[in-house]
């Protein structure tokens, strides 16, 4: 394919990280679109983009454009994926893909009535780490997933103009962060048939630190937690009855996981109930050195263990937008990564947990 040109509607954090991250495929250009065009041209040149757009319109009418990318605020998402949609342009929205569930049907509606493609930029599910660890689930690595363990928590502050603590912008631990679990949770377990929720409002009216136990048709269960004013492990790991993958942090870009394969015991009654082996496993002396030689020992894997490096390229942000390269290419209006119902079951979760608190 010649030069694909993005349209890159806003001029935020995010816009220029996706801005950065288009360098590593030579194919690909962007512009920014802003109403303050003098504000767009100099985010472009600060981040090697090639043009700026002084209005959303004069973008949408640029036949050069072969792609939007909506990195605005979350409430405007909709708006913006429309009129994009509308206009014939493929739309790459920026997570979360909606505020809600009906919003968020609303913007599946006008891509299927305009027949355009469209998904939702969880750049997480395309990097390769998270890729590798789908396809190890899926082939039964790590037996029936049982349990789910994952955090994103970063410590915020409040003050000044923060948009997370916004509730008018969309902000909220569970739409900033939990949508990144709910997401991995949807990739690896598929949807859940009840949710719960917990979660502590802050005094401008989000949820700062959300809490979820999501159950599944199988038995298993999630335990999610997403804070905007705690830093958690922001780790992920999924255990299963043969068992367990790990995702080294930060969740929201990982690189690296580790795969542990085991057998269940089989139990004995009376077994290493006495004896000389029991009472030395027992003693003092052993759980000494075994607390301080302990760390040292994790060094090394155990048997059935494997640490595994699945690197990304540039910063990563490439990833979701090559995808969507190659989706116009094919003539696709979907990923089958990131498909729209799944954008709009990580929704749905997210109005069950509102509902559930």
């Amino acid at each position: 394919m010649a030069d694909f040109k993005w349209c890159i509607l806003g001029t935020g954090y995010v816009a220029q990280k996706f801005a950065r991250g288009l360098a590593v495929i030579p194919a690909m250009s962007a512009a920014f679109a802003s109403r303050d065009r003098a504000r767009a041209e100099a985010v472009a040149n600060s981040v090697g983009a090639t043009g700026a757009f002084g209005s959303f319109e004069d973008a949408l009418a640029d036949d050069t454009v072969k792609a939007v990318y909506v990195a605005t605020p979350s409430h405007l998402h909709k708006e913006h994926a429309i009129a994009a949609l509308s206009a014939g342009k493929p739309v790459l929205v920026e997570k979360p893909f909606a505020l809600n569930g009906a919003e968020g049907r609303e913007i599946v509606a006008a891509a299927r009535a305009n027949n355009v493609f469209c998904m939702e930029a969880l750049w997480t599910r395309f990097l390769p780490s998270i890729r590798h660890l789908k396809s190890l689930v899926d082939a039964g690595e790590i037996g029936e997933p049982q349990s789910l363990i994952a955090s994103f928590g970063l410590a915020e502050a409040p003050g000044g103009d923060n948009p997370l603590f916004d509730p008018a912008r969309g902000g909220g631990a569970l739409l900033d962060r939990g949508v990144y679990l709910l997401s991995l949770a949807q990739h690896v377990l598929g949807a859940p048939s009840s949710i719960t929720a917990k979660a502590r409002t802050s005094v401008t009216g989000v949820d700062e630190h959300t809490a979820l136990t999501l159950t599944y048709p199988n038995g298993a269960i999630a335990s999610l937690i997403a804070s905007l004013t705690a830093d958690l492990p922001n780790r992920f790991l999924i255990s299963g009855t043969a068992g367990a993958i790990e995702l080294d942090a930060p969740i929201f870009r990982p690189s690296r996981l580790t795969l542990s394969q085991t057998e269940p015991r089989t139990y004995a009654a009376g077994a290493a109930a006495g004896g000389k082996a029991a009472a030395l496993k027992e003693s003092p002396l052993v759980h000494q050195l075994h607390q301080r030689l302990a760390p040292a020992l994790k060094l090394k894997p155990q048997t059935g263990t494997s640490r595994l490096l699945k690197a990304y390229q540039g910063n990563g942000y490439h990833h979701q937008a090559a995808e969507v390269m190659r989706a116009v290419a094919a003539s696709e209006l979907e990923s089958p990564i990131m498909p729209l119902e799944e954008s709009l079951a990580v929704l749905d979760a997210v109005d069950a947990a509102r509902q559930s608190d």
